[in-house]
Parts: C-alpha cells; structure tokens; sequence
C-alpha cells in the first residue's frame, strides 16, 4: 500500500490501520514523493489524500492513470466531497471522509487492492520476472498491446497463457469489447460470427473443418470483429509440417506471437513469483502475515515445477492454509509438495493425457480408421469414437 498525506499525524493513523492488518505500506508526505515512489515499485492500492502541497492527489490521480490501473482511494475532509465525487469520474475508485470512515479503510483496502498478477497493473508489476525469456514476453507485450493486431500465445500448459490474453485485451485498444472464450478442442459452431473479441483457446486442437473456417474468418476484411487472440501449447508451424494444420492459418496466426516459457526455463524469477502469489493468498484466505521462509523459498527454487504457474500457486495456496504458524518453513514445504505430488488428482489427470496421447497417436497411424483404432485398443468403435470427441481428437469429418 502507498499512503500519500501532507499531514504527519494523519497520515501515520493510516499506515498503522494498514500495517495492523498485514499490509506492507511505504508512506509519501506528498504527491511528488507519491509519484516518485509510485515509479519504483508499483504499489497494489494507493490511499491519497486530496488537499496536498507541490502535486495534489487528483494530479497525482493523474499521473498513475497515463500509465497504470492501480486502483487510487481518496480520502477527503467534509468539504472536500464532491471534489472527491468528481475525481471517481477520473479514475479514483473511491473515498473515504477522515476521520469519520477510517474504520472503513482495511475493509476498503482488501476489496479494492489489485494483486501483482492482475492485468489492471502496470506491466513491469504484472509480468514478474528478469529472466531473458520474460524480459521477452515483456517487451513484445508492450509493442502488442497498443496495435488491434491477432496475436498468439504459445507455452506449455500452467505457464500463464490465458493470463497473458488477459493483460493484452486489459491493456489494448479493444478492452471495451466483451472477450469471448471459445475452447477448440470442441466443434467452435458459429462463435466466430460473434461482433465481439475472441480468445481461440487451444487453438492447436482445431479440427481440420474449424481450421478451414477460422482460416476463411481472418483472411477476410473484419466486418466488426475487433480482435482475436489464440493460445497454444505446441507450434503451430511445427504442427503444419507434419500435416496435421492448415499452414496458411498457422502463417496468419504466428505473424505476432509471444512464447512463454516455462516455469524451468525461468527459476531465476521463482522467489518473487512466489512471494507475489503468497500475498495473494495470504489476504485471499484471511492470513495477511503469513511469509514464506528463506529455506522454504530454497525449497521451492530446487522443486521441479512440471505444471508451472499453475502448479506453484496451488502449492502456494496449501501453505498458507495449512502452515501452523506465520513463517512458511522448509519442512512445510516439503510436506505439502509430497502431497501434491501423490494426489489422485493429479495421478487422474496424468492417466488421462496418456489415455488422449494414445489415442492420438493411433488415430494417425490409422489414418482416422475408427474400426481399426477399436480393434487395436479392444474397445467398440462407439466408444473410440466417443473418446476422440471428448479429446477434441476429430481432424476432419472423413472418419470412418
């Protein structure tokens, strides 16, 4: 939290109802110094007050929102009302009378605070990492946001490809536009007529048909279509070369793409991800001051993260929940990683992508021949048939 008050004993009063709730807070005596530490380290709330000496709280209001949708709340004396009533029309999320509502500001605070992975942030606060691979992503996502081009997404599964659309459609000229998620892996219909933006989420699980109907949607002038975003675990253009995706579509969708990589490929950027997510859940599940401990940041740094992000925060969850005390240790990590590790879920899961694995690689050695597919797997052709739809495995409508 950044606490912004000209006035020392008001502005102590707020850091301490804050600081007593478990927020971390760095204070300014005024908007000059608000905005110089704003620039260091973006803040996930700013509480400002109005009336302040060099730069006032609605310029300062100004400033964040050229670059940022860190939420700003005002606090205003009685007088200053409906200058505080007009600043939300700029931006301000809301206000609170001092000293009147000061038993509303912790309240307030959890409800508006914007964790650092939330697209409404600044960028360098959203896409956390300095490993070559994130500086990348960061940089392309700075050149693509602005332009109302198609973009493509591609990473392994858990990286944070569906976050990535998010951030780009948060921060592009099409936000005011509703995104539409259409999941590829099943026959897409008519989603692509929609006059809205769209998510092709998996789109390298097409079936050959959809391709051809995709291909024919961004070959043509958009007609109202504000924007298509894609996401993809495996290349498209790799895929293309082993005939199993329309080259044409893949060249169209891979002209602007962001690879993500992978949790692995990124280790150098765990402990702030980690600590990003722990105080995401800390406040999330009501324990505010659970921290994560040197040894238990060691743990998590040596651990093999095959589900990325996605893997990371569900561990991250667990240990705040489950942790005894208000310091995370090495142990707790342990126990928690063994788990995760031996749950059914995740054994149900696994057997399931082998199951779809197979599937897919029989399905091409067969050349879509059902019966044949049903044979070598002992199973009715009915029951392939329904395996292969439930995996989004169809590529054209020629299987007999």
């Amino acid at each position: 939290m950044l606490v912004v008050d000209d006035s020392r004993p008001a502005r102590e009063l707020l850091a301490e109802q804050l600081a007593q709730a478990g927020f971390s807070v760095e204070c300014a005596a005024d908007g000059t110094a608000a905005w110089a530490a704003f620039q260091r380290r973006p803040p996930h709330l700013v509480v400002s007050d109005v009336r302040m000496p060099e730069m006032d709280g609605l310029k300062l209001l100004s400033r964040i929102r050229s670059v940022s949708r860190t939420p700003v709340l005002l606090i205003t004396a009685y007088g200053d009302v409906p200058t505080a009533v007009s600043a939300m029309q700029s931006g301000a999320v809301g206000f609170l009378r001092f000293p009147e509502d000061l038993d509303q500001l912790v309240p307030r605070a959890r409800e508006l605070a914007i964790p650092p992975d939330d697209p409404r942030c600044s960028l360098a606060a959203v896409v956390l990492g300095d490993s070559s691979g994130m500086v990348r992503v960061r940089d392309r996502l700075e050149g693509l946001a602005s332009v109302n081009v198609h973009v493509l997404v591609e990473g392994p599964s858990g990286s944070g490809r569906s976050f990535l659309v998010d951030v780009l459609h948060q921060l592009g000229p099409a936000r005011d536009h509703r995104l539409s998620v259409v999941d590829c892996r099943k026959p897409i219909g008519r989603a692509l007529e929609s006059a809205t933006s769209l998510v092709l989420d998996h789109v390298d699980r097409l079936s050959r048909a959809d391709q051809q109907v995709c291909l024919a949607r961004l070959s043509a002038p958009k007609r109202g279509l504000a924007r298509i975003y894609a996401t993809a675990e495996s290349s498209l253009s790799r895929l293309a070369a082993l005939g199993q995706f329309d080259r044409a579509l893949a060249e169209i969708l891979e002209k602007f793409k962001l690879v993500v990589p992978s949790l692995s490929e990124r280790t150098r950027d765990l402990p702030r991800l980690a600590e990003a997510f722990m105080e995401r859940a800390a406040l999330q599940l009501g324990r505010p001051g659970v921290r994560l401990s040197v040894g238990a940041t060691e743990r998590l740094v040596s651990h093999n993260w095959a589900g990325n992000l996605k893997e990371l925060n569900a561990v991250i969850e667990r240990l705040v929940a489950f942790c005894p005390g208000s310091s995370v240790g090495p142990k707790d990590v342990d126990q928690v990683l063994v788990e995760a590790d031996g749950s059914v879920e995740l054994r149900r899961a696994e057997a399931e992508r082998r199951r779809r694995d197979e599937l897919r690689a029989l399905l091409a050695e067969c050349g879509g021949n059902l019966a044949e597919v049903a044979r070598r797997l002992g199973l009715t052709r009915g029951a392939v048939a329904y395996r292969a739809r439930k995996y989004g495995l169809f590529r054209n409508r020629t299987l007999d």
